[in-house]
């Protein structure tokens, strides 16, 4: 009788791997340290948990179904090989404000006060705040926006009796977060003050009363000086003439008679220096 013997050949387990392919920026670099492989017997059902991507900051873009779950195929020379695609994840951080200041100084330029503040300071405060754009895997600031409008409108400068400022108005001008601290400063200039001239007058007829008075003035003092030395003169002339009536002259040589003589004349002479002085002063008062 002849015997038949059923030899039945059974798939040895198989292989399926799971690749994470990184697509940031066209890089397609496989994280190979989180490459998963799975074995089991050939036909038999498989799934698969897959990496936690996000808590590393990626996110996903694709995966195939079979990186989740399948089966086991049954050739064993053929590996399964099944790809999920991550991107890089982007957050968004809010920064710290940055305050810009835009201070205008109002201050005398020269004089006395040179230096000296004329008013308090203007400071105008812009407050910007920056959001960060944040590479989650690699800590990489990608993008920063700031919030916060630092446009300042022009204004006029204040006017100051007596003074000219080197400017009369403050230009439009917009702050940024990148700049410094902004600074102006106003310099008041003290105003010279026009001398006073006396005034020349191209007038004939002025010129000629100008002159006419001169002469008139210089004719009235001339008469006061002539009134006040008449008076004086005639007085004088009139005590000499009294005197002499009074004193007659020795005809003998008489030494006594001769004494009073010269007595008389020293009198005169004295009297007559005396009216004289009276004579100037009373003109300098005069004058």
């Amino acid at each position: 009788e002849d015997l038949s013997t059923v030899v039945t050949y059974t798939a040895g387990d198989q292989t399926v791997k799971v690749h994470y392919i990184d697509v940031y920026g066209g890089a397609n670099k496989e994280l190979t340290d989180q490459l998963q492989t799975l074995t089991g017997k050939a036909g038999a059902a498989y799934t698969n948990t897959l990496w936690d991507y996000a808590q590393a900051g990626y996110k996903l873009v694709s995966a195939q179904p079979e990186a989740t779950s399948g089966n086991f195929d049954e050739d064993p020379d053929t590996e399964q090989e099944h790809y999920v695609y991550l991107t890089h994840a982007l957050k968004q951080v809010v920064g710290t404000p940055v305050v810009v200041t835009d201070t205008i100084n109002y201050v005398y330029g020269n004089g006395p006060k040179q230096g000296q503040p004329i008013y308090p300071p203007n400071v105008i405060e812009k407050t910007f705040v920056p959001t960060y754009t944040i590479d989650a895997v690699t800590g990489e600031t990608i993008e920063t926006t700031w919030g916060g409008d630092g446009k300042i409108a022009s204004s006029a400068v204040p006017d100051i009796p007596g003074y000219t400022p080197d400017k009369t108005l403050i230009a439009e001008r917009v702050l940024t977060p990148t700049m410094a601290d902004q600074t102006q400063t106003v310099q008041y200039m003290l105003d010279e003050v026009p001398e006073t001239k006396p005034e020349v007058s191209n007038d004939p007829t002025k010129a000629e009363s100008l002159e006419e008075n001169n002469d008139t003035g210089s004719s009235i003092e001339a008469q006061k000086s002539v009134e006040t030395q008449a008076p004086i003169s005639e007085k004088v002339s009139e005590t000499q003439t009294k005197m002499e009536s009074k004193v007659q002259l020795p005809q003998t040589g008489d030494a006594s008679d001769m004494q009073k003589a010269s007595f008389v004349g020293v009198m005169l002479t004295t009297l007559a220096g005396l009216l004289g002085f009276a004579t100037k002063k009373r003109k300098k008062e005069d004058e």
